[in-house]
């Protein structure tokens, strides 16, 4: 009875340690989807998803490749900055599949002429916000939700085969970070929209491509 009882603690430590493996790697593809977002990576951003796994956010599921090269020209032509990230994880793990509950909050800057913004945001905030002219203007959009993601490991590595964006709260006004002649305002960024972002170069340093 002592043996056996040591060897099924022997396998529930190594079922556990595995479990914790398999957690960080999910949790590790989680945070290549927000830099893919945030970088404009359109190869990154499919190396989360298996070839035939399906996303949906704002209509109705679809190949999440085929998403993946239609989302990133929208995010580079309507906003000029993005920052994903991603609290509450949540999971269970079963063997080679898993499934996930986290919260995202996505920051959005929109730089924009006047009837860019009315379509975005609306007439009556335009109409109280932007100049008349064809000028532009800063505005920050801010959303909040969860992503609901089905994973499987095939061939050892996790991706997503399900992705389900929920929004559940969303803010937007003019922008306030650092006004034309503030200090603020004058600091530079050295955060690039591509695979030139400093990040890049930081993780080939150490072998990684991504």
């Amino acid at each position: 009875k002592k043996a056996e009882w040591g060897r099924q603690m022997k396998d529930e430590i190594s079922r556990r340690q595995q479990e914790m493996l398999d957690r960080e790697e999910i949790n590790r593809v989680l945070l290549r989807y927000c830099r893919a977002i945030n970088r404009l990576d359109v190869d990154l951003l499919k190396s989360v998803f298996h070839p035939d796994a399906t996303s949906q956010d704002l209509g109705e599921p679809c190949n999440a490749h085929d998403w993946a090269d239609r989302v990133i020209p929208v995010l580079s032509t309507l906003f000029a900055a993005t920052l994903h990230s991603f609290t509450n994880l949540d999971m269970v793990v079963d063997g080679d599949r898993a499934v996930s509950e986290s919260h995202y909050t996505a920051f959005h800057r929109v730089v924009a002429d006047r009837k860019t913004v009315a379509q975005l945001f609306g007439e009556d905030y335009a109409a109280s916000t932007v100049a008349d002219g064809d000028g532009q203007s800063s505005h920050d959009y801010v959303s909040r939700g969860r992503y609901l993601h089905r994973w499987e490991r095939l061939q050892g590595e996790w991706r997503v085969q399900e992705r389900v964006e929920t929004i559940e709260f969303g803010q937007f006004g003019p922008a306030t970070c650092g006004g034309q002649g503030s200090i603020i305002g004058a600091m530079p960024s050295l955060a690039r929209r591509d695979r030139t972002d400093p990040v890049y170069a930081l993780l080939a340093s150490v072998g990684s491509g991504a």
